[in-house]
């Protein structure tokens, strides 16, 4: 059986997660290894930050490297915030250095 959960070529790895399709590339731990792995800067576009491990992995490399977040902030009328890490509303990490809402369309 071929293994739909990941797939490489020329020194790039696709992981693939879906719960629906019972498909675990382990997208989340890899993500997470890659953040741990920045040496000097890391840089995130992300649309929906909403997993504990990949924010507590932001988090800690906020102190070590240059960390940019790019995301999407939500509606503006919005009161509650969307992202929480373990009840706690997320604080933003002191070496941020650009952080940008996406236009909403």
């Amino acid at each position: 059986m071929t293994n739909t959960a990941t797939f490489s070529t020329k020194g790039l790895t696709f992981y693939f997660q879906s719960a629906r399709a019972k498909i675990d590339g382990k997208a989340v731990s890899q993500l997470v290894k890659f953040i741990q792995g920045a040496k000097h800067s890391l840089d995130v576009a992300i649309y929906d930050m909403r997993n504990a491990d990949v924010l507590n992995a932001l988090k800690s490399m906020s102190n070590k490297v240059q960390l940019h977040i790019l995301y999407d902030a939500g509606k503006p009328k919005q009161t509650a915030p969307r992202w929480t890490l373990k009840s706690r509303p997320l604080q933003r990490p002191s070496r941020l250095l650009v952080s940008r809402p996406l236009p909403s369309r």
